[in-house]
């Protein structure tokens, strides 16, 4: 039977989902069904999250892509301070939130993979002794769109991460069982045709134009399956 380090070879070695869940988890009490301005829900995740890892929580107002009453966010890694950017955005006219279990546990899910993503960030960095990756250049559309979107997904450091998340995605999905999940990857273009089994494979089929041969494509599957077998 093959050990973790076995499998592991070829991939950076991620901080556990549960390890990280656990510290987004500890302000739940203080969150849910609170009235809480959004600097306060960005304070009390910033000092439980920097207890583990250097974040800052930071917020940002949109009201282009949110409801009122809808949080999301982003995540950044700052190689040059070592530092992980967390940016809630919520809309501006949102004043007081009062946010219920159900809608906690989605932006806690989201929160989870979004660290989990940028610790990945950090130890690619480490790894290589904070060289800079290679950027992405082989466009295969002049659309400015597409091609910000191929030059960001494409970069070999976000094929490793998002093929994290993906992995986790499909594992959710799939109830944890590995084999429905290779299984299902062995069916790619039906499976990356469905949005609900994972919005990140999805994205990245929509921005190399559903081609499953590209280099791309076949980096991506090779670190899902890797992730997946680890997991």
């Amino acid at each position: 039977m093959k050990t973790y380090d076995d499998i592991i070879e070829g991939i950076t070695k991620p901080v556990s989902r549960a390890e990280i869940a656990k510290v987004v988890n500890s302000v739940k009490r203080s969150v849910v069904r609170k009235p809480l301005s959004i600097e306060q829900i960005a304070k009390l995740l910033s000092n439980a999250i920097n207890k583990k890892w250097k974040t800052d929580v930071t917020i940002f107002a949109v009201s282009s892509r949110l409801d009122q009453g809808e949080l999301n966010l982003n995540g950044m890694y700052d190689w040059t301070s070592e530092t992980i950017e967390i940016q809630l955005l919520h809309h501006p006219d949102d004043k007081v939130y009062h946010i219920e279990p159900s809608r906690w546990d989605k932006f806690a899910d989201g929160l989870t993979n979004a660290i989990q993503h940028e610790l990945l960030h950090h130890m690619q960095y480490v790894n290589r002794d904070y060289q800079q990756s290679k950027k992405f250049t082989r466009y295969t559309s002049d659309d400015i769109d597409i091609m910000g979107a191929q030059e960001y997904l494409g970069n070999d450091d976000e094929i490793e991460a998002f093929g994290l998340n993906i992995a986790n995605e499909l594992l959710s999905y799939f109830k944890d069982d590995k084999e429905k999940v290779l299984t299902a990857l062995r069916h790619f273009r039906k499976l990356a045709s469905n949005r609900d089994a994972s919005v990140n494979l999805f994205a990245y089929m929509i921005a190399f134009g559903f081609n499953e041969k590209s280099p791309v494509i076949r980096k991506l599957v090779k670190k899902i399956v890797q992730y997946v077998q680890s997991s």
